[in-house]
Formats: structure tokens, C-alpha cells, sequence
């Protein structure tokens, strides 16, 4: 039987500190609390399998022996090779802590319905925190992350809102089969908590070294640099539908950023909604383009059916 810590009804509790489940624990729910003022994550995991994290408030924790994360996984994963027994971590609001939202590492990741935001501060530059990391490296006989679905969530403010990273490039990726969808990502205008949003050079979504990423029916809003940065990754594995990108707002940025040739295979960027006031369309290898009709010219097998309106 699952280990099941969880508020009653009714109660309010709060932790200050940590709540971490070690090497081995494995079917443990941790439901309904709020956790803050920890030197670390608020939720640390490693190496265990059968974790729901879900409703829970996490914020205000400070960088220790780990990272301060709101969330951190190491070598997370499956009991069965399913997403029903690997990691959940569901309907929590994680905001204001010392660098990452939600840092993950393993497989058979299910992040869903969170609302994740202002993780970051004047330590920015040095940190560069993100709203959720799929973090490379290895450990516990896990690199990187395989199989993660990221749907339903709010990102917003932080220099990367959602960042796909594996250890090695191209078709010997590490980090694959990545499913991000039905987001809204973007960063608030003006000053958060010291950091000037106006100027930061952020990315929504950064996938770097990685292969088979699905992101679908996305609103990017927002930012100060790219809405989609894709490098590093195995050609045509990348696919980019059903997506509204929403006035990225200098002149000098794009809502997709693509610097690998063929890495999007033909008729896998369309369907999207480009209400682009300022901001280039795309940059393709080494051209931007800055309609969508003039990047439909050079490249006719793209974005047939994409869309450039409010």
C-alpha cells in the first residue's frame, strides 16, 4: 500500500522545510500541503518510483546541499515502464523559490494542471532558472529524461518556462520522447522580484539536445526572445502544431528559433497562429523571416496551414 501523507480536511498545514522521500522509498503521496522556508528543494526525490506530488503550495526555498527547487526528481521512474506508476506531480502552485519551479530527471514524468511562476531573482544570470528543467546528467544508472508529458500548466517568468535538455546532441539524444501540450507559457511585463522582465532574453520553450518533442496546442505569450529555441537535435524529430504564438514583443526576436538543418522534417511546423505585431516568424537555420508569407515562399512545405492573424 502507498505511503499516503496528506492534509485533513479542513486543516491548513504548513512545513517549513523539506520533504524528501530517499533511495528505494517508492508508492509514497504527498497531497495538500504548503512546504517553504527549506534550505533545498521543497520536495526532494531520488531514485524511487510510484511518486504523486499533487495540491500542494511550495515557495520560498533557499539554495542548500541541493538547488533550491521547488520540485526536484533525481532518477525518478516507472515500476512498470507506464506513466499511471512513474512520477505525477499534479495541481500544485510552486512560485518564488531560489532557482527552478520543478527540476526533473528519469523517465515516465506526468506533469499536469500546475501553476508554476516567479521562480527567479537578481541571481538570474548565474542560475538561469526555469519553470521546469529536464535536466541532463547522470545518475543512479539515469540520464536524462525519456518519456514526459507536460500538459495543462501555467509557466510563466522565468528565463526559460519550460527547458528540454539531454546530455548528448543529435540522434544519439538522451532526452526523447517528450510531450509538452495544452500550456500557457509566457512572462509578465515590468519588474519581478528585482529582475526586469522588459529586458531579459528569454525563451518559452528551449529544446536542446533532444529528439521526438511533440508540442501542440500551446499559447506562448510574451518574451523577450524566442517563444520555441529548438538545437541540438536529431533531424525531423521536433514537431510544432496547433500552437498560438502571441506577440513576442521586440523586433529582433522570433517565435521559432531553429539553428539544426532538416530538423524539422517536411509538414511538421503547421497549423500554427502567428499574432506577431513586431517580432520575426521564424529564423530557419540562417535566415529570418519576418512574414509568414515570405517564409511559406522558402519553405512550401511548412506551415501550409498556418495562420498569421490576431
Amino acid at each position: 500500500k502507498p505511503l499516503i501523507v496528506q492534509r485533513n480536511t479542513g486543516d491548513s498545514p504548513i512545513i517549513s522545510g523539506n520533504v524528501v522521500i530517499t533511495t528505494g522509498i517508492d508508492q509514497v503521496i504527498v497531497d495538500g500541503f504548503t512546504i517553504t522556508g527549506g534550505s533545498g528543494a521543497g520536495v526532494y526525490v531520488r531514485n524511487s518510483n510510484r511518486i504523486t506530488i499533487k495540491n500542494n503550495t511550495i515557495y520560498g526555498m533557499q539554495t542548500g546541499s541541493i538547488d533550491g527547487d521547488g520540485i526536484q526528481i533525481t532518477s525518478g521512474h516507472s515500476s512498470d515502464g507506464t506513466y499511471a506508476n512513474g512520477i505525477i506531480i499534479d495541481n500544485n502552485t510552486i512560485h518564488d523559490n531560489a532557482v527552478d519551479g520543478l527540476k526533473v530527471h528519469g523517465q515516465y514524468f506526468t506533469v499536469s494542471n500546475n501553476y508554476i511562476y516567479n521562480n527567479i531573482n537578481t541571481n538570474w544570470s548565474a542560475i538561469h532558472p526555469d519553470g521546469i528543467q529536464l535536466n541532463a546528467g547522470t545518475a543512479d544508472n539515469y540520464t536524462s529524461v525519456q518519456y514526459a508529458k507536460i500538459y495543462n500548466n501555467i509557466f510563466k517568468n522565468h528565463t526559460q518556462n519550460i527547458f528540454t535538455e539531454g546530455s548528448l546532441s543529435g540522434a544519439s539524444s538522451d532526452c526523447t520522447n517528450i510531450y509538452i501540450y495544452n500550456n500557457v507559457i509566457f512572462n509578465d511585463s515590468g519588474t519581478v522580484n528585482g529582475v526586469d522582465m522588459d529586458t531579459l532574453g528569454v525563451v518559452n520553450i528551449n529544446i536542446k539536445n533532444s529528439k521526438d518533442v511533440w508540442v501542440y496546442n500551446n499559447t506562448l505569450g510574451r518574451v523577450a526572445a524566442q517563444e520555441i529555441k529548438i538545437r541540438g537535435i536529431a533531424p525531423g524529430t521536433v514537431h510544432i502544431k496547433n500552437n498560438i504564438f502571441n506577440n513576442t514583443h521586440t523586433s529582433s526576436e522570433h517565435a521559432v528559433y531553429l539553428d539544426v538543418s532538416n530538423g524539422i522534417t517536411n509538414g511538421e511546423l503547421n497549423y500554427n497562429i502567428y499574432n506577431m505585431s513586431t517580432a520575426k516568424i521564424v529564423y530557419w537555420v540562417a535566415t529570418s523571416y519576418t512574414t509568414l508569407s515570405a517564409f511559406k515562399s522558402a519553405q512550401p512545405s511548412q506551415e501550409v496551414n498556418g495562420l498569421s492573424t490576431n
